[in-house]
């Protein structure tokens, strides 16, 4: 229990001391970044307080890099330090080396999606109303109250808002579609209403529609109207881009959005892939302490020790890559979402535990 104790206090430290050193590279070169995106328009302290908003987002997505530095960090030190040797002569395998940090990197996968998850989509969520506090307006917005859709768009003539009762899943089409126009100074200049709007390239087609003209009568009576068309700039995809990123959800409240999404009628796969690759952290970030470890363990007698770090580098992205792509599959509904999300990561446990016993039997 010393033992384990010792070697999760050592990763531990050493997984904190990376962190900290990455932190300051990501805020130094966001900022540089922020610089020169704003080119005077935003102060410096403006700039470094969304760098500060900024970051637990970057260090979510890189924190498997870092528990991979770590793990390299802590075993190659202790290889050299010939306590890795004494541990084995005392009896102590080296899988029986390597449970210590799983466990701890295992419980800090279970507190990134449950802890650090809300956090990082708060950030995103204030990221978001600094950017349009500053000039950076935000396109089409699609909210979803109940079951029914709410879109909110800005135009050269002014707002508008839309609600519908459902969408078609590709977003071609509202199904019981309410349309309300702004002016400019944000005076209500009509309402429309039909059971049917295309999407098309530039504008809305509403079918069998009615418009009340509300600027010029307080009590106007409807228009009809078997066709009627509705300039907007909006496309399908950037319709189905304008929910909410499933980065910006908390965890604790993603499922029910996908179920109020494929109520509404939209397909939830992009967020169902994400709730997944979120739920599979704990053993993405068990492969990334087993990969350090399959390349650093062995006795440092052997050298090539800039081999070994080159080669765990290496591993690493390259597992990072098949992730991403496994997502990209999965969310394009190439493969099923669970096999995109939890294949990979035990796929690479596997072959890490497999080089550890290689190296094991010598």
């Amino acid at each position: 229990m010393t033992l384990y104790l010792y070697l999760i206090r050592k990763f531990g430290m050493n997984l904190i001391k990376v962190q900290l050193i990455l932190l300051g590279i990501v805020l130094l070169f966001d900022s540089v970044d922020l610089i020169q995106r704003f080119k005077g328009n935003a102060s410096i302290g403006e700039i470094l307080g969304l760098s500060m908003v900024r970051a637990p987002a970057s260090l979510s997505q890189t924190f498997p890099l870092v528990i991979l530095i770590a793990s390299l960090w802590t075993y190659i030190s202790l290889a050299r330090s010939s306590e890795l040797v004494v541990a084995r002569a005392a009896g102590v395998s080296g899988l029986k080396l390597v449970m210590a940090p799983i466990i701890l990197t295992a419980v800090l996968g279970i507190l990134a999606f449950s802890v650090m998850n809300p956090i990082v989509a708060a950030t995103r969520q204030r990221e978001a109303h600094i950017l349009e506090a500053l000039g950076n307006p935000i396109g089409a917005r699609v909210s979803l109250s109940g079951k029914d859709i709410w879109l909110r768009q800005a135009g050269s003539n002014g707002q508008m808002v839309v609600e519908a009762d459902r969408s078609a899943p590709d977003g071609t089409a509202l199904f019981g579609v309410r349309m309300f126009l702004f002016d400019t100074n944000g005076k209500i200049e009509s309402r429309l209403e039909a059971p049917v709007a295309k999407l098309l390239i530039g504008e809305w087609l509403l079918q069998d529609a009615r418009r009340w003209i509300i600027s010029d009568n307080p009590t106007p009576l409807p228009e009809k109207f078997p066709e009627l068309r509705v300039e907007t700039n909006l496309s399908s995809d950037q319709l189905l881009n304008s929910f909410a990123r499933p980065e910006t959800i908390p965890f604790w409240d993603l499922r029910g959005f996908i179920q109020r999404m494929e109520d509404s009628g939209f397909s939830g796969v992009r967020h169902r892939m994400f709730l997944q690759t979120e739920l599979a952290k704990p053993v993405v970030y068990v492969a990334m302490v087993l990969i350090g470890c399959a390349f650093s363990m062995r006795p440092t007698r052997f050298g090539n020790i800039a081999s070994m770090i080159l080669g765990a580098i290496l591993a690493g992205f390259a597992f990072y890559f098949v992730l991403d792509v496994a997502a990209s599959f999965g969310a394009a509904k190439q493969v099923p979402i669970g096999v995109a999300a939890w294949a990979p990561p035990i796929a690479a446990i596997m072959l890490a535990f497999t080089l550890l016993l290689h190296f094991e039997d010598g």
